[in-house]
C-alpha cells in the first residue's frame, strides 16, 4: 500500500470519529481507492463486496453509468438550490414519479435529506395534523419493538427505549409517549382491529385507513 494511504489512515485514527465506534479505541478502517458495482477496491489492491450497499444508499451499485451521467448533467446546470419559495424540474419530476407509484390517497410529497429527518418530519406532521383538527392531546406514537428509525433525537425517540441501540438516551429524547408492538408483520392489522382503542389512547397512527371525524 502506498505510503500516503498509511498517512491517511494515521490521521484518520487520530482525528476522525466514525459512526458506531469508540472515540478512544477506534476500530480499524480500510482506505477505499475506487468502487464499481457491488465491489470496493482497497488501496492495498484487495476487493471487498459491500453487502450493506453503503448503508442502503447505493442500491443500484457504485459507479453506475446512468447515475453518473445524470449527476454530471445536473452539475452543469446547478448542484443545489434551496427549496423555500423555489422549485425546479428534477424535483417536480421526482415528486410525480413518487405519486404515480404510491397509493392513490398519497398525493403530496415533502422532501427530506435523510432517513432520520424523514422520520422527524413524519412525527411533526402527525402532531400538527391532530393539533389542527382541535385534538392536540393526540401525541401517542405506535412503534415496533426493537425498532430502529435513525440517530437524530426525534427519530431516537420512537426507537425501542429499552431494547434498541439508543437505550442510553431514553431518558433524554423520549419526547413522545410510545406504545410498542412486537410483531411487525401484524402491526397494520393490529391497528385496524383496535381502531377504537388507538383513538381512545390518542395514538398517532399511520394512514392505514381513513380517519373519521
Amino acid at each position: 500500500m502506498p505510503d500516503h494511504y498509511q498517512q491517511l489512515i494515521d490521521f484518520d485514527q487520530k482525528h476522525i470519529w466514525h459512526p458506531y465506534t469508540s472515540l478512544n479505541h477506534p476500530t480499524p478502517v480500510f482506505p477505499v481507492e475506487s468502487a464499481s458495482g457491488v465491489r470496493l477496491k482497497l488501496a492495498d489492491g484487495r476487493e471487498l463486496i459491500d453487502g450493506m450497499s453503503s448503508w442502503w444508499a447505493a442500491v443500484h451499485g457504485y459507479n453506475h453509468p446512468v447515475l453518473n451521467a445524470a449527476v454530471t448533467e445536473q452539475l452543469t446546470k446547478m448542484s443545489h438550490v434551496m427549496f423555500g419559495g423555489l422549485t425546479h424540474q428534477p424535483a417536480v419530476e421526482l415528486a410525480k414519479t413518487l405519486i404515480d407509484i404510491s397509493h392513490q390517497d398519497l398525493q403530496h410529497v415533502f422532501f427530506a435529506d435523510s432517513g432520520s429527518v424523514s422520520v422527524e418530519v413524519a412525527i411533526k406532521m402527525a402532531i400538527q395534523y391532530w393539533a389542527s383538527k382541535g385534538q392536540p392531546q393526540k401525541q401517542r406514537l405506535l412503534t415496533i419493538e426493537n425498532a430502529y428509525h435513525g440517530d437524530t433525537f426525534g427519530a431516537m425517540a420512537v426507537c425501542d427505549p429499552d431494547n434498541g441501540m439508543h437505550h442510553l438516551f431514553s431518558g433524554h429524547c423520549r419526547s413522545a409517549r410510545l406504545t410498542l408492538y412486537a410483531q411487525t408483520q401484524h402491526c397494520c392489522g393490529y391497528i385496524r382491529t383496535h381502531r377504537a382503542r388507538c383513538r381512545r389512547h390518542a395514538f398517532l397512527q399511520p394512514r392505514l385507513f381513513k380517519e373519521s371525524p
